[in-house]
């Protein structure tokens, strides 16, 4: 684990786990922030877990797509501070979509805006 939280990790693999109904006990996972950074914004948790699951199925993530929001302890995905400006960023950085929580404010943006309400819909995005 680098440039994660260990501790927001296995939080984050235990939604995973229930809202998805996957076992990975059985699995090593490796997670690595390029650059050395050190992520400990909560508004990462969702880009953590499609990239998790993405690899357990085997499934990858377009390198097109970015993912905004905090996790709840149920699966639903949390609206997040500064979201418009989190979106202008993906946008300027050529991305395509932007995976957001359903709750987040309405505004313009020239990236398509996917939202989402729960970690479930993983399964039909990957």
């Amino acid at each position: 684990m680098t440039g994660v939280d260990y501790n927001r990790f296995l939080i984050v693999l235990a939604i995973l786990e229930k809202a998805l109904d996957i076992h990975m006990d059985n699995h090593d996972i490796f997670v690595n922030v390029a650059g050395g950074i050190k992520i400990d914004d909560t508004g990462a948790d969702m880009g953590l877990a499609a990239a998790i699951y993405s690899s357990f199925t085997e499934r990858p993530v377009s390198t097109k797509w970015v993912f905004i929001g905090e996790l709840s302890l149920d699966g639903e995905i949390r609206p997040v501070k500064f979201a418009q400006q989190r979106i202008a960023e993906a946008q300027r950085l050529g991305f395509e979509a932007c995976f957001v929580p359903e709750r987040t404010p309405q505004f313009k943006a020239e990236i398509e805006v996917k939202r989402i309400n729960n970690i479930s819909m993983l399964k039909t995005i990957l």
